[in-house]
């Protein structure tokens, strides 16, 4: 409905933060050069929590505003309104997806991430009727299922990243290189 374009916009611009970001890794990857490798999907890391703080702070500011400007039919704005805020509150979710199903790809898994999206959009419609028909939550419920489904499919594209290529398990060191050991 309303907040559709709002919510495509978001998953688009994550995206493109995964992309941009992974593609210097992917080339560190290929040359076989493992210390930039893993700084770049740690900076990666760090600009998805940047951007997913950008995108939380000011979608929730901003939400009541866009949907003004977006002419929402005032019946269907308190509930767009919370759709939207509950949507950027887990934009941590979409993002951190993007991130590692991009990565995943890079290292040459395509199938886990397909994989798990699948399970996520058929778990989040299942939960979408249950909650709408038994429950009655309402357009809220389901933004809340979304980015539960959201989440649940980036922890299992993380465990299967760590288990499938052990070289990223260092990755978890905070550490970045520095500029000096960059050049």
């Amino acid at each position: 409905g309303c907040a559709e374009g709002l919510t495509e916009l978001l998953i688009w611009f994550s995206n493109g933060v995964a992309l941009g970001c992974l593609a210097v890794g992917e080339t560190y990857h290929r040359s076989g050069d493992v210390a930039r490798f893993r700084n770049s999907v740690k900076i990666t890391v760090l600009m998805g929590i940047a951007v997913s703080a950008v995108i939380t702070v000011f979608g929730v500011l901003l939400t009541r505003p866009i949907l003004g400007w977006l002419q929402t039919p005032a019946p269907l704005l308190d509930e767009a309104e919370s759709f939207l805020k509950i949507t950027f509150f887990g934009a941590v979710s979409t993002v951190s997806f993007h991130i590692l199903a991009h990565l995943s790809h890079f290292l040459g898994d395509r199938k886990t991430p397909l994989t798990v999206s699948l399970f996520a959009c058929v778990g989040n419609v299942t939960a979408d009727v249950l909650l709408l028909k038994f429950c009655n939550f309402g357009v809220a419920g389901i933004a809340v299922t979304t980015v539960l489904f959201r989440s649940l499919a980036a922890m299992i594209c993380l465990i299967c990243l760590l288990k499938k290529f052990p070289t990223l398990r260092s990755c978890a060191s905070p550490r970045i290189i520095s500029l000096k050991e960059w050049k």
